[in-house]
């Protein structure tokens, strides 16, 4: 019998199972390009890398002593997004019509069943 295979589809099921009842709120995730914009000016252009599902809390008190250099004084969320998916600090997240900035991804603990990041307003 493979073992790896039965724990590998059931930490599967277990993310898609937290996901649906966590990620509540419809999230566009945009990042920006080093191409110029419309105008020709280096700026950069932001485009919607994807379009999913996020939750949103308030962090902990340990993640914002953890990432008090980064974060600031800067109104931060800890928002869950599905497991695997391609966000990177400096991402734009718009949740539910509200913009925030990826300032933090925290890294995955052992079976992970979201990823997780700090955005700040």
């Amino acid at each position: 019998m493979d073992c790896s295979h039965d724990l590998t589809h059931e930490l599967e099921q277990i993310r898609t199972e937290v996901a649906a009842i966590v990620l509540d709120l419809p999230c566009i995730i945009q990042r920006k390009s080093e191409e110029d914009d419309p105008y020709g000016s280096g700026g950069g252009v932001w485009r919607i890398i994807a379009t999913t599902k996020a939750g949103v809390e308030q962090p902990s008190a340990t993640e914002l002593q953890n990432y008090a250099s980064r974060l600031g004084s800067h109104s931060v969320w800890h928002v869950s997004l599905p497991f695997g998916l391609d966000v990177a600090e400096g991402d734009k997240l718009i949740i539910d019509g509200t913009e925030m900035t990826v300032q933090a991804v925290l890294l995955p603990h052992s079976f992970a069943a979201l990823t997780t990041v700090l955005a700040s307003r």
